[in-house]
């Protein structure tokens, strides 16, 4: 009896130190996740904040285009009032230049602007799958703890001498 007991205690040392080994062993998993999970959500918010930075600087470039119009439309009504038909000339081609280079920034900035929109959104959709795919695996990892646990603690219960076995004797 006194054997069966320490059999016991020594099973559920056993079973106490191998479930710390998992927990441990979890928790070390889960710290790595966490980790790599603000490590790109870091840098995802850094790259966020570039993407705006530009597109500060896009709209800048923008406002400049937009002053540099209305300074030339401006120029042109004064030398209209001043000038003969090839100061008129000479004023659209300087019009159509200016409208050639502001579009040119326009679509310039736009792009840029477009493909660094793009790869925050790659990189915000990629950390999103990757915290999900953290998720299912602590997941799978507390289902595997508490499978160890429960079917440790059937084992204990089975090999326990008063536990009925399903054959009674009469």
């Amino acid at each position: 009896m006194a054997k069966a007991k320490a059999d016991r205690t020594l099973t559920e040392t056993e079973r106490q130190r191998i479930a710390k080994e998992i927990l441990d062993a979890t928790k070390g998993v889960c710290k790595e996740i966490i980790t790599d999970g603000q490590r790109t959500l870091n840098l995802a918010t850094k790259m966020e904040a570039e993407a705006a930075k530009n597109y500060r600087l896009s709209q800048s470039e923008l406002d400049q285009s937009s002053a540099v119009r209305a300074e030339a439309e401006s120029y042109k009504t004064r030398v209209l009032a001043e000038v003969d038909k090839e100061a008129k000339e000479y004023i659209d081609l300087a019009k159509s230049t200016i409208d050639k280079e502001c579009l040119s920034l326009r679509i310039q900035v736009a792009q840029e602007a477009q493909r660094i929109l793009g790869q925050v959104e790659l990189i915000k959709t990629s950390v999103q799958e990757e915290l999900e795919t953290q998720k299912i695996y602590t997941y799978a990892a507390r289902i595997k703890v508490s499978s160890d646990e429960l079917l440790s603690k059937l084992r204990a219960i089975q090999s326990d001498p008063d536990y009925p076995d399903g054959s009674e004797e009469d």
